[in-house]
């Protein structure tokens, strides 16, 4: 199970005329990215894990990293008491023309559940910044930028 905290699902109701071409992604997807940003629906730091709408750089329990490699390989990180740790279950990843999906090994195959895999849709993938969208429950999309490392 991968141990990222919160769940999202991908979505999108936006215009796909202006998605990056594919050989753009697959030439700029091999690295190390970590999630610098949040816009959109997330989480209130309540006990009743209502949605409320941000604007922010995550805050330690909310950053994530992922090392892709050019053969499919996956190297998935959370950030926990300080320090970068890894996560063993997540291996390998898959490029659908812009939807980026990081799969955990113990995927049931139910491409909609969060904690198996993990859906992007990249908006935009220029030099070190990658732009991707995702849905926070039913809320609508969620805008995390991801900057390479």
């Amino acid at each position: 199970m991968i141990s990222s905290k919160k769940t999202v699902t991908a979505c999108s109701s936006s215009d796909d005329d202006d998605t990056p071409a594919t050989g753009d992604i697959k030439t700029n997807i091999v690295g190390t990215w970590e999630l610098t940003h949040i816009k959109g629906w997330y989480w209130a730091d309540d006990e009743d894990e209502s949605h409320i709408t941000v604007d922010k750089s995550p805050e330690s329990d909310d950053k994530f990293r992922f090392s892709l490699n050019a053969n499919g390989g996956c190297i998935w990180y959370d950030y926990d008491a300080g320090t970068w740790k890894s996560y063993s279950g997540i291996t390998k990843y898959e490029l659908n023309a812009n939807i980026l999906i990081i799969k955990d090994s113990y995927s049931s195959g139910d491409e909609t559940d969060w904690q198996t895999c993990k859906r992007f849709k990249i908006v935009s993938i220029k030099g070190n910044t990658m732009i991707c969208t995702v849905c926070l429950m039913d809320e609508g999309d969620t805008e995390l930028t991801f900057t390479k490392r």
